[in-house]
């Protein structure tokens, strides 16, 4: 019901206002904004200046969502993204959307090899330039909505930071207690601190909880109740000797096996002892340690138990449950990627994704579709 009420929101917006394209910046002095200091987790300022919430609203794969407070930040290097019929000019850690739904930073971008989602579809990156030029200021949206996500220059950017709001909130409201946070890339792991530094200081003054005497670095939090936050990027001795209240991964399925594998057997001791773990990831094939959690969370403990019987309770998003999924989408995917490349892309089917086959004898073996793909072109030949 609340999607159904926020789709008919837009609707009746972009039916009432007239729609003209604008700068983000000058959208922000349209807004009225006053002066603020938002530090990055190193204590580095980022945002000087903040707005209001407002009536103007800004277009998104659902419709038009209200613009909820804009920010200007301190000048950054220029980059510059193209893709196949869009341009936009950014800061390095500006996060765009992959085709696959993934969060990606403009500075890792590759060109010719990624894809982003446009207001005109899935469109190819064909360049990624730091521009020789002077630094300048830039500009955040926040939106008053679940989805998080808007078009700039027409390619999707996104503002979700609904991960740090959740450890942030279970860090402040749980004393003694240690989030771990560990992600496939260090500047990721980063970022997810950047963001909790960053809703922590939007806080009313009366709910911020105190911060211990060495407070913020650049991976690290730690509040006077005696419960902090750390990032680290994954290695097989992240979190080693650190007792974990709460362990959030992100993009598991992405971190090297070797390294997966070793990093699983070292924390498995702290979750056995009533440490709790998040595991947040888009597949990356069936023969990985995200892959082989996911599939004995999908083996319910018993007949009618949501947790699987390794104790994890999964959780799916499905390529269609993004707003602007429907079934044009997917012809329109499919027709530009192949049958193939889609079942990889958006249905989670690879070339190694692992079948069970029964052979003429009874026995019941695993083969990934390309080797049984491959035997069966032997056997016809």
């Amino acid at each position: 019901m609340f999607r159904i009420l926020e789709k008919l929101k837009s609707k009746i917006v972009s039916w009432c206002v007239s729609e003209r394209r604008v700068s983000i910046g000058d959208l922000h002095r349209q807004m009225h904004p006053s002066q603020c200091k938002v530090h990055t987790p190193d204590g580095n300022l980022k945002f000087v200046e903040q707005t209001t919430p407002s009536t103007i609203f800004v277009k998104t794969p659902s419709g038009y969502s209200r613009v909820k407070h804009s920010h200007k930040t301190i000048p950054y290097d220029v980059w510059e993204i193209r893709t196949d019929t869009h341009q936009l000019l950014c800061a390095d850690d500006h996060i765009v959307i992959a085709h696959d739904g993934r969060e990606r930073l403009c500075k890792d971008l590759v060109a010719g090899v990624d894809k982003l989602q446009t207001d005109a579809g899935v469109e190819r990156v064909t360049s990624v330039l730091k521009l020789d030029r002077p630094a300048e200021s830039m500009y955040d949206l926040t939106l008053d909505d679940t989805e998080h996500v808007y078009y700039t220059n027409g390619i999707l950017s996104h503002n979700s930071w609904l991960a740090g709001a959740f450890l942030l909130w279970y860090a402040m409201f749980n004393k003694e207690q240690t989030v771990i946070i560990l992600s496939n890339k260090n500047a990721n792991a980063m970022e997810m601190i950047h963001r909790v530094r960053f809703i922590y200081e939007r806080l009313p003054h009366w709910l911020k909880p105190g911060l211990a005497d060495d407070g913020w670095n650049k991976h690290s939090v730690a509040f006077e109740n005696d419960s902090r936050i750390i990032s680290q990027a994954t290695s097989d001795d992240s979190s080693r000797g650190m007792s974990g209240s709460l362990l959030f991964l992100d993009e598991f399925a992405f971190v090297r096996d070797t390294i997966a594998d070793e990093f699983w057997g070292s924390v498995s001791p702290t979750l056995a002892t009533g440490g709790k773990c998040i595991i947040c990831s888009t597949p990356n094939g069936d023969t990985n340690k995200f892959a082989q959690l996911w599939r004995g969370a999908n083996i319910p403990a018993t007949a009618d138990a949501p947790v699987g019987i390794n104790g994890f309770v999964p959780v799916t998003v499905k390529w269609n449950e993004p707003p602007g999924r429907d079934d044009a989408f997917k012809q329109s995917e499919m027709a530009k990627l192949g049958v193939t490349r889609w079942e990889q892309e958006y249905e989670c089917c690879r070339n190694d994704t692992l079948v069970e086959v029964e052979n003429e004898f009874g026995q019941v073996l695993l083969y990934k579709i390309s080797e049984l793909y491959n035997q069966l072109l032997i056997g016809n030949s």
